[in-house]
């Protein structure tokens, strides 16, 4: 069954918006993020937009969200959907596998069309700065624009980071870039988010009274853990 949900999901291909951004960042189930991004497009003619974005968890693989944005020139008003599908969760020496797809109309030049992406996404886990956790992600993203009447399809490499700004896990920044192997998008961009409901990686301490600089009752230490829950 989880074969066939994969398989429709990428008819009904991913966001079209430039970015992956926050989208190797699988959200639990029944939990949420919001986030905003700016970006820049850089073919010619290059133009500048800004976009809101919204995920939900409803399950450990499944992730989904909409996008609204606006810009410049060439990438004006856009509203899409997207759907995540964690094939490997990023775990332990594991490198993350999800698979990305979605539709979004998107407007260029006064013209309205419809614009479809499908990808494969890695991405790990890391210690960021302040060693605060963050995770690296690349992917290569297949675009097909219908607009009247006509098609046209392409190739982009993105890399980008993720990574936290504070302890409780809730906010979040990112960068990415993303370079067009062929009639695509080159583009640049930052963003930041915040996470809602429960956190895939709850921190788990120690029974005791352990206190943040020292180690805990009867020489127990004083580190985080995760359990099998945080895969469930």
């Amino acid at each position: 069954m989880k074969t066939i949900y994969l398989f429709l999901s990428f008819l009904l291909p991913f966001t079209a918006q430039a970015s992956l951004f926050d989208a190797s960042d699988i959200l639990p189930r029944n939990s949420g993020a919001v986030s905003v991004l700016g970006e820049m497009i850089l073919n010619d003619p290059t133009s500048e937009g800004v976009e809101a974005r919204a995920r939900y968890g409803l399950s450990a693989e499944w992730n989904v969200g909409a996008t609204l944005g606006t810009g410049s020139d060439g990438k004006g008003t856009r509203i899409g959907a997207e759907a995540v599908y964690s094939i490997l969760p990023d775990w332990e020496g594991q490198i993350g596998l999800s698979a990305l797809g979605g539709a979004t109309i998107l407007n260029r030049y006064g013209s309205a069309g419809l614009l479809m992406r499908a990808a494969f996404l890695a991405h790990k886990k890391v210690t960021g700065w302040g060693g605060l956790p963050a995770s690296v992600y690349l992917g290569l993203p297949f675009q097909i624009e219908a607009r009247k009447g006509n098609y046209t399809t392409g190739w982009q490499f993105i890399l980008g980071s993720l990574f936290d700004v504070e302890d409780s896990g809730r906010f979040y920044m990112g960068l990415e870039g993303g370079v067009s192997l062929s009639k695509a998008e080159s583009f640049v961009l930052v963003g930041a988010g915040l996470r809602l409901g429960d956190l895939r990686f709850e921190r788990k301490r120690s029974s005791g009274s352990n206190s943040r600089m020292g180690g805990g009752t009867n020489g127990t230490s004083n580190q985080d853990e995760y359990t099998d829950e945080d895969f469930e």
